[in-house]
């Protein structure tokens, strides 16, 4: 492989490496070949890019705006490519993460976030304000400074109703808050959206209804 070629070459993730020339990136197999054209943008404030079950995150180009300085620039959109170097989406996304365990997150032109497959396909039946990270196999979510939760196929679990919400313990339950409520105990709901709660002197928690 000629190093001398590339301005920067990471470090092999899983067999590939990204490389950059300029300010363009791409990346190479274990043999030095080039996957694809070195024509890419990697998001700001992620980790330098590489496949996550098949897949990287990368950018390009998808338009034009104007700033507040009134100075033309380029909008960058972002998709995802495979080990082959094939493009499998449309770049219309404005952020998107790594895969993990089939899915992702990504955001839409509206800045708004969704659930998506490893097909491609989208799984929420709406956009969110912020998607949480899966514990247990469901994601809080948030909406309008309320919260609730999702599983992996995009199914809201319950209302979108409280005010905090944590993510899952072990055991299957997230601590929940209700707008003004008495700070006298604890609120809990399962994975079925089942409300419970749990007084501070107690061990054992009750069905809210």
């Amino acid at each position: 492989m000629d190093n001398k070629k590339y301005d920067y070459v990471s470090k092999f993730y899983d067999g590939y490496a990204a490389v950059r020339i300029g300010h363009k990136w791409g990346f190479i197999d274990e043999s030095g070949k080039e996957i694809c054209e070195i024509k890419y943008e990697f998001p700001v404030n992620k980790s330098l890019g590489a496949f996550w079950e098949g897949f990287a995150v990368v950018g390009a180009p998808n338009g034009k705006f104007i700033d507040v300085c009134g100075t033309q620039c380029e909008c960058l959109g972002f998709g995802y490519i495979n080990t082959n170097g094939e493009e499998m989406c449309p770049f219309n996304y404005t952020a998107a993460c790594d895969f993990n365990n089939g899915v992702a997150w990504v955001r839409d032109e509206n800045m708004k976030w969704l659930l998506i497959n490893n097909k491609f396909e989208t799984l929420t039946k709406r956009t969110y304000d912020r998607i949480h990270d899966f514990f247990y196999g469901f994601a809080v979510v948030e909406l309008d400074g309320k919260f609730g939760f999702i599983n992996r196929h995009g199914d809201e679990i319950c209302e979108i109703k409280y005010k905090h919400m944590s993510c899952f313990n072990e055991y299957g339950y997230a601590q929940i808050t209700f707008p003004n409520t008495k700070f006298d105990r604890t609120y809990w709901i399962d994975t079925e959206g089942k409300e419970y709660f749990l007084y501070f002197d107690s061990n054992e928690m009750q069905p809210l209804n």
